[in-house]
Parts: structure tokens; C-alpha cells; sequence
């Protein structure tokens, strides 16, 4: 609204002589020192590269072990065959537990598989040892010379999420025929993608290293395929705890390459993108208890009000979005603003001047990359909602679910402060006992409010609590095994095309992978998916022929390139 010169007259002096006074002292300060300059055009003040690529690290040149073989029709029609085959064979993971004859009809196929391996892969078999892990999971170990030697693991899971049945109509294909579509170049159904290509891919690699001659490498090799990754992670942490207590692992693995990111375009920069962390998770139950009684003398909240009033006051309480310097997305925009030709000098700014410019840069990143801000803060989701059981009679118990993926720059602690926060008014309003167990040590017990005149009793019971992974090194020299992994990915990439120089960046998992059983055994804990993917967890899931390829050309090189390590 323009004020009125008669609204003018009546301000008090002081409001007008201090804006004049400070313009006065501006004006001094201009004329002994200039005009101040500030233009996101100028140079970065920080020249420090930190995104400094590794050269291609490349095998010693062996005729027989050439990966130009890899390209032959008939190898890649072999090949694509054995993934078709994986895929037909239905691993589905659950969520709920089985018993009975209900169990051995989901886990049935898991010993199919296993089969299928032994007679797809007969030199791995006789060459390297396997060893059944919880019924389901498989080891394979391949002996080194150097029984000293920081051993490699390569890993990745059987299961596959289920397909609901309502969507199996929307497939193009059959979501367990394993369609391969020579003319489009792909391989079609449900864990193509995620994560068969990258199982076979290393299957693949290891019998044609046999085949080939290369019968022993010089370091131990470990292929760890858990059984259960997308439901319970029962079969990786079995196979973490055999690495750990049964071989004497812990602190000895030299490199763990799993399931993760890949070929990305970062604001037009194309990246590898290796993840060296993982989001924290935790879900939590709210648990409202209240009288029950006959719904034609309901009181004004139901127990199933009391939950809708609670997770009212949870989405309406924000989870910051923190950015510090040590997450792995920032490394991931340093190496945009290094490498890509024209990089946004806001952007560049804005990591030059972090943590202040750290709000800024949340807010630019959503502009050019929508629901980016995700990577900076802890997502919360209410999933699952759980309560009554007649139209006529009021719920007496009522429990939702909701899932937390914690950010790299907090803690359980924090979810636990958080629910302390976001909930103490709305229980102190509708008089409701609260306790909120220990997120993070369950031994520590729980803390209580409680009201004597209350209506109902709340309780927050955390499950699956997992911090935030650490943070495995990245960019230098001095690590091994990001050395090697780095090296072996620009090699792969050369040789694809000579102008192929992509750029190898970290990157933060979102969600949590068998790895985060494995945190004891190695500090260089990495996240790359090498033969790609697409449609992960939804209709129409296929994978690239070419790129299942490429995958078992990594698999094959990197697996020379730890052994020829000195």
C-alpha cells in the first residue's frame, strides 16, 4: 500500500535520520574505497581441483583375455541368453514371513536358480568354492596366490521385488519371460535390471577368465550374492558375519564393489556416478491406543483420529535440508563445475562459499534439478496406516508406518529429537500418554509423558534403525580401491569409443543396499551399477544388451586389475 505524505509526517525523526545517516557513511566508504564488485561470472576464489581424474587403468595385454571378444554375435547371443534364463526363474522377496508349505513354494525357485547357475557356469564351479549361506545365499570364493593380499568382493542380490498383479497387463512383455528383443536390443522383465544383470555379469566374467586360462588370481576374489536384499538383508548380513567371524575379514577387504548408480547426466555434464554412501533408514511405528466401544457413541477422536492428528504434526514440522561439505552429492556438483564446459557460476559460487551459500544452493538445485533437495535432507513417507476392523465398533488399536530415509548429514538421534519435537504439543492438547523408545540404542529403554486424565496412550517403537553409511574416499590416490574401481571405469569407457572420456564422480545411494551389513570388513565400500538398467521396481523393467555387456567387460578387467595390484 503507498503510504500518504500526511502518514509520511507523523514517522518519528529517528526513522528518518538513521536510514539517512547510514546512506551518508555508504557514501564515504564508496569514496575512499570504491564500489564494491560481486558477480557470479568472476572466477571461483577456490582454484583447488578436487575432482582430478584418475588415467585409465587397463590390464597387461594378453591376446586370449581380450574383452574385444565380448563383442562376437555369438557370446553376446550366449550371454543374453543366461540373463533371459535368470529372469524366468521367479525369486521373489517378501516383506511377511512364510512357514510351511507356503515357504517352500517362494523359496523354491531360489534353489532353481542355484541350479541354473551350475549348469550355466560350469568353470566357476569347478574352480572356485561355494558355500551355501542361509539356506539361500551364495559365496563363492576364488583362492589368490598371495593369501595375504587385501581380498576383492563382488556383490550382488538373487531376489527381485514382486510384480503386482493388477499392473501385469501394462507389461510390454511378459514380466518373467526374459524376453531378449534382438531388434531392440534389450532383455525384458522383472530383474533385468535390478539386479540380474550385474549377477550374471560377474558369472559371466569369472567363467571366461577360466576359459581364457587365468585360473588363479594373485588376490582372493569373493562373489557374495545375498538372497534377500529387497526385504529383510537376512542373507547379507549372514554373509557379512561368515566374512567377519568364520574367515577373520574385518578390516582386511581391500574393495567391495555392489549394486548402485551409474551413467548419469548431471546438468548436461554425463558422469559415472559411483555412490560412497548410503542414506541412513529407519521405520517407525505410531501406536494409538484408545477405548473402544460402539461407534453410535463415538468420542470426538477416535483412535484413528488421534493418528491423523499425529501425522498432521509430523508433515507439518520440516526436516531441514542441511548441505556440508563432506556430502557426496556436493563432490559429485565440484567435478560438474571442473569439468562441464559452461558450469553455472551461481553454482560455483555457491560451492566455493559453502556452508553459508548452503540454503542458496538447495534453492538453485531445485530450479534446474527438481526434488533435488531430497539429497540433502531426511524423506519422510507414512506408508502404511493399520486399525479398526467393523464400521460399528471404534478401533482400540491403530498403528502406522512410516519410513524415514536419514540424511548424510544427520542421525537417529536426531529422528528421535525430531519426534520429541514435532509431537509434544498436539499429545499435551489431546491429553495422550506418550512414550518414544530409543532410536538409536534400544537398551537405553524409552521417555514418557504422561497426563492423568488421559484418553489414550501413543507409542513410537522405531524398527530397522540404520545410520547413515560412512563415507568411503573418493578422488585419491591414496585409496586403492577407489584407484583401481576409477581406473577400470575410464578403461571400459576408452574402450567403448577412443573420444569417451567420461567423467567418474561420487554420488550418495538414496536407498540402502546388502553393503550395509558389510561396513566392518572395508573404509572402500562402493556403489556402481555396471551393466545398467531401466524401469527399476516398476512395469515394463528391461536392460540394455549393450550396456549387460559392458558390464561383464568391467567385471572381467576389474577383477585383472585388483589382482595385477602391487
Amino acid at each position: 500500500m503507498k503510504a500518504s505524505a500526511t502518514h509520511l509526517r507523523q514517522r518519528p525523526l529517528v526513522s528518518v535520520l538513521l536510514p539517512a545517516t547510514f546512506f551518508i557513511l555508504l557514501l564515504q566508504s564508496v569514496h575512499q574505497f570504491g564500489l564494491p564488485t560481486f558477480s557470479f561470472n568472476s572466477a571461483p576464489k577456490n582454484t583447488t581441483r578436487t575432482c582430478v581424474q584418475c588415467e585409465p587403468l587397463a590390464p597387461a595385454f594378453n591376446p586370449a583375455l581380450s574383452i574385444a571378444r565380448f563383442n562376437e554375435a555369438q557370446f553376446i547371443a550366449a550371454a543374453s541368453l543366461h540373463l533371459s534364463a535368470a529372469v524366468q526363474t521367479r525369486t521373489e522377496s517378501f516383506d511377511e514371513e512364510f512357514h510351511g508349505d507356503e515357504y517352500e513354494r517362494v523359496f523354491a525357485p531360489f534353489r532353481r536358480f542355484h541350479s541354473l547357475l551350475q549348469e550355466n557356469y560350469p568353470l566357476v564351479h569347478s574352480h572356485l568354492e561355494r558355500t551355501i549361506v542361509a539356506n539361500y545365499s551364495l559365496l563363492y570364493t576364488w583362492k589368490g596366490s598371495n593369501s595375504s593380499a587385501a581380498p576383492l568382493i563382488l556383490m550382488a542380490h538373487i531376489d527381485v521385488v514382486p510384480v503386482l498383479p493388477d499392473t501385469v497387463d501394462q507389461w510390454t512383455h511378459d514380466p518373467f519371460g526374459g524376453t531378449i528383443d534382438t531388434e531392440g536390443g534389450f532383455v525384458w522383465g522383472r530383474g533385468a535390471g535390478d539386479n540380474k544383470a550385474n549377477l550374471i555379469g560377474i558369472m559371466e566374467a569369472v567363467e571366461q577368465l577360466l576359459k581364457a586360462g587365468w585360473s588363479q588370481p594373485t588376490r582372493t576374489v569373493y562373489l557374495a550374492f545375498g538372497h534377500d536384499e529387497e526385504s529383510f538383508g537376512s542373507g547379507g548380513l549372514a554373509l557379512a558375519k561368515h566374512f567377519e567371524e568364520k574367515l577373520r575379514l574385518a578390516g582386511k577387504v581391500g574393495l567391495i564393489v555392489d549394486e548402485g548408480s551409474g551413467h548419469i547426466n548431471l546438468l548436461g555434464l554425463p558422469i559415472e556416478a559411483v555412490s560412497v554412501s548410503e542414506k541412513g533408514y529407519v521405520d517407525v511405528d505410531i501406536i494409538v491406543e484408545t477405548k473402544g466401544g460402539h461407534s453410535s457413541v463415538p468420542p470426538k477422536h477416535t483412535g484413528i483420529g488421534y493418528s491423523a492428528l499425529l501425522i498432521e504434526a509430523l508433515e507439518s514440522q520440516e526436516l531441514e535440508a542441511k548441505v556440508s561439505a563432506e556430502n557426496p552429492f556436493i563432490g559429485a556438483l565440484r567435478c560438474y563445475a571442473e569439468h562441464a564446459p559452461s558450469p553455472d557460476p551461481f553454482i560455483q559460487w555457491a560451492l566455493d562459499n559453502l556452508p553459508a551459500s548452503g540454503p542458496l544452493l538447495i534453492e538453485k538445485m531445485e530450479q534446474v534439478l527438481p526434488h533435488s533437495s531430497i539429497i540433502f535432507k531426511t524423506t519422510q513417507a507414512v506408508d502404511v496406516i493399520r486399525g479398526g476392523l467393523k464400521v460399528n465398533a471404534l478401533p482400540e488399536k491403530v498403528v502406522t508406518t512410516v519410513n524415514y530415509r536419514i540424511s548424510s548429514d544427520s542421525s537417529l538421534q536426531e529422528m528421535e529429537d525430531f519426534y520429541h519435537k514435532a509431537l509434544s504439543k498436539v499429545v499435551h492438547q489431546q491429553r495422550l500418554n506418550i512414550t518414544i523408545q530409543s532410536f538409536s540404542h534400544p537398551a537405553h529403554g524409552s521417555k514418557s509423558m504422561e497426563w492423568p486424565d488421559a484418553v489414550g496412550k501413543v507409542t513410537i517403537s522405531p524398527k530397522l534403525g540404520l545410520e547413515p553409511s560412512p563415507i568411503s574416499p573418493f578422488h585419491t590416490s591414496k585409496d586403492p580401491g577407489w584407484s583401481v574401481l576409477e581406473g577400470t571405469i575410464h578403461h571400459i569407457a576408452l574402450n567403448e569409443s577412443p573420444s569417451n572420456n567420461v567423467i567418474v564422480a561420487p554420488f550418495l545411494m538414496g536407498g540402502n543396499t546388502d553393503t550395509k551389513s558389510y561396513w566392518n570388513l572395508s573404509k572402500s565400500i562402493y556403489r556402481y551399477g555396471a551393466a545398467g538398467g531401466e524401469n527399476i521396481h516398476t512395469v515394463d523393467e528391461h536392460v540394455s544388451i549393450a550396456d549387460f555387456i559392458k558390464g561383464i567387460k568391467f567385471y572381467h578387467e576389474l577383477i585383472r586389475n585388483w589382482s595385477a595390484l602391487e
